[in-house]
């Protein structure tokens, strides 16, 4: 039944059950340019307030939630009032939600499945498309679902066209990205430096060539107060100088007068980051769309060529180490999108940021605090009763092993042994009589000795680096100091806090 007129009527999935609860309307558009410019869209769905009127709910149990306009519907994460929603639902609050669509609810399925399963467990309605839509019904559940793809699939759908119309005016010599900082358009078209920043980033290229370092480079330019440009919407901003700022300057293709299309793409699988967008990988440089001399350079592309190399010198052959700061999981973490380390920022003394080696815009990043109060969690969950049967399985089993590696060693040392008197009964039936045939054997016995030898050389070092197997009264003390880990810790945390630190930059 499609009426958004107030009128006396009444439906038969609403109850008095449904009236006494909340009514909530729920409004969104994907961006702030479609909040601006379409103002029709945005009437249209605070008009639906009309409909639970008409169906009986007083003024006062209506709600409009409309803190989602201008966010995208393609992930439920970044959604304040979507999330509100769900937790008023989950609540027992709410009789009904409203809404003109259900892509305005969400553009994933995975997020609307999970939305209606909270509206089928509270006895929730959800009124969208015209008409009542019970979550427990198994006709309305399969219209929902398949509205609900296709919702997904039209997402999907203008997302790759939009891409695939970039890719083709890329190609065609049309500018479809921005410029990085350094560069403003003038009234004929054509780019040109910008006066605010030509000298910084100048400054920053040469005071690299004068180090030869990043982590030195950001060291003099604070220390001389050189400020870093960085594009923050369409206006310029400045920032103290870090790694990763300095590091996108020397190493954008841009700077070199080339505009590259293409650097990164999607990533397959169809994952929606929080704020709506795919995570992205790198692209293979021999598949980016580029444009030569198409802007004024600030270095020549042999000159980043010799930065590239530097800084393939200075880079560490292990680079999951420890630093000096006080995170705890510092050189053990991985981004689960694109596999790169993830490094380690401070704000302040007890704050700080864990977030993967992508220069500008990471694809994962999150606050220490609750992760490493979990993982301690556990750890000390573990170290409070060690499982003392399973140390001992592994350790027989460790004797085990090393049992059959040193049979293993004997049967080698007889094999040798046998090649080594059959190679020289040869040598002695053949001597005189069949030249060929000791000169063989003859050749065959040094290639023996030679192996036999290397593999003296190699059990030898082995024996030098041998694990000493504890016994069981050793395994169980280690044990009992292991579950007054957590204790020490505790202890050692108290001790430690004190005046802040200040912690020395660290190249990358």
């Amino acid at each position: 039944m499609k009426n958004n007129e107030p009128s006396n009527q009444t439906h038969p999935l609403i109850t008095n059950d449904h009236l006494r609860r909340l009514a909530i309307v729920y409004i969104r558009q994907s961006s702030e340019q479609q909040v601006q410019n379409n103002v029709g869209s945005t009437e249209l769905q605070r008009g639906l307030t009309a409909v639970p009127r008409s169906y009986g709910w007083p003024d006062s149990k209506i709600q409009v939630i409309d803190e989602d306009l201008g966010i995208t519907g393609s992930s439920s994460e970044a959604r304040r009032g979507f999330r509100r929603l769900q937790i008023k639902m989950a609540g027992g609050e709410v009789g009904a939600v409203f809404c003109i669509t259900i892509s305005r609810l969400s553009r994933q399925l995975r997020d609307f499945e999970l939305f209606r399963q909270i509206a089928a467990e509270n006895n929730t309605l959800i009124y969208t498309e015209g008409r009542f839509v019970d979550p427990n019904d198994l006709n309305d559940i399969l219209f929902s679902q398949i509205t609900a793809m296709l919702a997904s699939h039209e997402n999907r759908q203008r997302v790759r066209l939009m891409s695939q119309a970039r890719i083709t005016k890329a190609k065609q010599g049309e500018m479809v990205s921005v410029l990085p900082v350094g560069w403003i358009k003038g009234p004929d078209g054509r780019y040109d430096y910008d006066p605010e920043t030509r000298n910084m980033i100048q400054t920053i290229i040469n005071t690299f060539f004068q180090t030869r370092s990043i982590r030195r480079t950001v060291i003099a330019l604070r220390k001389t107060g050189v400020q870093i440009p960085f594009r923050q919407g369409a206006r310029v901003s400045f920032k103290k100088a870090c790694i990763g700022r300095v590091r996108n300057i020397l190493l954008h293709p841009a700077y070199t007068g080339v505009y590259v299309y293409g650097r990164t793409q999607s990533k397959p699988g169809g994952l929606v980051l929080a704020n709506g967008q795919s995570p992205r990988i790198k692209v293979p440089e021999e598949r980016w769309i580029k444009q030569f001399n198409h802007h004024p350079a600030y270095m020549t592309q042999e000159q980043q060529e010799e930065i590239k190399n530097i800084l393939s010198k200075n880079r560490w052959d292990c680079r999951g180490r420890a630093g000096r700061g006080p995170a705890l999981l510092q050189g053990l973490l991985r981004c689960a999108v694109c596999n790169n380390a993830l490094g380690v920022t401070y704000d302040r003394l007890n704050s700080w940021n864990y977030m993967c080696a992508w220069d500008s815009e990471p694809c994962t990043r999150f606050t220490s605090c609750e992760f490493e109060t979990n993982v301690l969690a556990r750890v000390f969950k573990l170290l409070a009763a060690p499982p003392l049967q399973m140390l001992q399985e592994a350790l027989e089993e460790s004797r085990r092993q090393e049992r059959t590696r040193l049979h293993w060693i004997e049967s080698e040392r007889e094999r040798l042994e046998l090649e080594i008197r059959k190679a020289q009964e040869l040598i002695e039936r053949s001597y005189g009589k069949h030249p060929r045939v000791c000169d063989y054997a003859d050749k065959k016995f040094e290639a023996i000795l030679k192996e036999k030898e290397q593999f003296e050389q190699k059990i030898a070092i082995e024996q030098s680096k041998a694990t000493k197997f504890e016994t069981r009264e050793e395994l169980e003390e280690l044990c009992r100091i292991a579950s007054e880990v957590p204790t020490f810790w505790t202890l050692s945390r108290c001790i430690q806090s004190g005046p802040k630190r200040d912690f020395a930059l660290r190249d990358r």
